[in-house]
């Protein structure tokens, strides 16, 4: 029994961050031994590669500006693993975080579930102990063989898919593509823009089971200035700095809202709407935290990430003098540091410390001939000596720089500058 959210997390890093076991017959025993249906409550599932934090943030917004008691669940975590479950956008006090973890132990202990699984056990518990009205469920890896898959959503939602954890998921796009497309069921799919051959396979996918396929870019455009959505006949104004990586997300949201609305029977309008979304605040999507120097924070960890990471900034005309960056070992790093030579010629790496799945700084020294900081510390050292400087590459790394400047945590002064709408 856990006394202590200390033991709980004790408990979570036993299990293993990156320990994997494919297969969803764990976590379908377990959602039995909580007494829970794989449809116990209004479920949208948002798979991809790309984007799906983004997306279901916006859409969490969307629903608690009109009312509605929302569950959020994403990953990975940037400070907590509470982050990972929230109730109207909100994190769990510790007391209720560790009686939950105390009922999915007590009743799955058997099963030998994975750190993934036990927490999206958790997060179906709370979400039916607190009656909400709808839950998004942020995919984690692929989506055939990821736990999230055995829920019966509504809607199915598919951001962007690109290449990324290739040694797992396939070394193509129509590999992953084939192992993203393993969720669909009896529910509306609705996707972002995707290549052709990404396209063809969810909608060949969703033809044989019979299911309702939408391409959002079908229903919506967004400029430089506004954004129209056709079935509503709504034209929302929004910012020239809207975010460019943001805009494929939007689309996907509109039409999933759209979806939302119809099945609530809910009264929306264009006022509650850009509310909703202004006030969507994500970490570490181009955050801006510092002024004099200027440093930025993004996500962005893998090519497709980086070059809409890379298109933006040339948009909102920032020109970091040097990136600091860092990956994990499953990323295509030749492929990444082309990108990111294209932002700055001045790249730096940096070890992510405890972080068995992080590539080396030694061995990207030698291969890549690349200047390298030995430890976080010192690479916050050095950045507060330059004009500009631009972190990314991995969740981890701003994890780790978060740990060190949690005043940062709640900070973009790009926001205030610059509205998404």
């Amino acid at each position: 029994m856990f006394k202590t959210i200390q033991e709980v997390n004790k408990y979570l890093s036993q299990l293993g961050l990156f320990k994997m076991k494919l297969g969803l017959d764990r976590v379908q025993a377990g959602l039995k031994k909580i007494n829970l249906n794989p449809d116990f409550c209004p479920i949208v599932h948002i798979v991809g590669t790309n984007g799906k934090g983004s997306t279901a943030h916006f859409l969490e917004s969307l629903s608690r500006s009109h009312g509605l008691k929302t569950g959020l669940f994403t990953s990975p975590h940037l400070i907590s693993v509470k982050e990972r479950i929230k109730i109207n956008n909100t994190t769990l006090s510790n007391e209720e975080w560790i009686e939950s973890a105390n009922y999915i132990l007590q009743n799955c202990k058997s099963l030998k579930l994975t750190y993934f699984e036990f927490i999206f056990l958790l997060a179906c518990f709370i979400f039916k102990e607190h009656k909400v009205d709808i839950a998004f469920f942020e995919a984690g890896l692929g989506g055939k063989f990821d736990a999230t898959n055995v829920l019966y959503p509504f809607i199915t939602l598919f951001t962007p898919i690109s290449l990324d954890h290739t040694q797992i998921l396939g070394s193509n796009i129509s590999q992953i593509a084939q192992d993203k497309a393993g969720v669909i069921k009896k529910s509306l799919v609705v996707s972002a823009k995707q290549t052709s051959t990404a396209k063809s396979i969810l909608i060949e996918t969703a033809k044989n089971k019979n299911v309702l396929f939408k391409y959002a870019p079908d229903y919506s455009i967004v400029t430089d200035n506004c954004l129209i959505y056709y079935p509503w006949e709504m034209n929302l104004p929004i910012s020239p700095y809207l975010l460019d990586f943001q805009k494929e997300n939007l689309q996907l949201v509109f039409s999933a809202w759209d979806a939302i609305v119809s099945f609530f029977q809910l009264k929306t309008s264009s006022q509650l709407i850009l509310e909703a979304i202004n006030n969507t605040f994500i970490m570490g999507r181009l955050q801006q935290v510092s002024k004099d120097p200027d440093i930025y924070l993004d996500v962005a960890h893998n090519p497709a990430a980086l070059s809409l990471l890379k298109k933006t900034l040339s948009k909102l005309k920032i020109f970091p003098q040097t990136v600091v960056f860092s990956c994990l070992k499953d990323k295509d790093i030749q492929t990444m540091l082309k990108i990111l030579k294209e932002i700055s010629p001045n790249i730096y790496f940096c070890q992510i410390p405890s972080n068995s799945r992080s590539l080396l700084a030694q061995d990207i020294s030698s291969k890549f001939n690349l200047p390298f900081f030995s430890s976080i510390k010192q690479s916050l050292n050095y950045s507060s000596q330059q004009k500009s400087v631009l972190f990314c590459g991995s969740f981890y790394l701003l994890s780790e720089i978060f740990k060190l400047k949690p005043r940062w945590q709640n900070i973009n002064f790009l926001l205030k500058k610059n509205k998404n709408f």
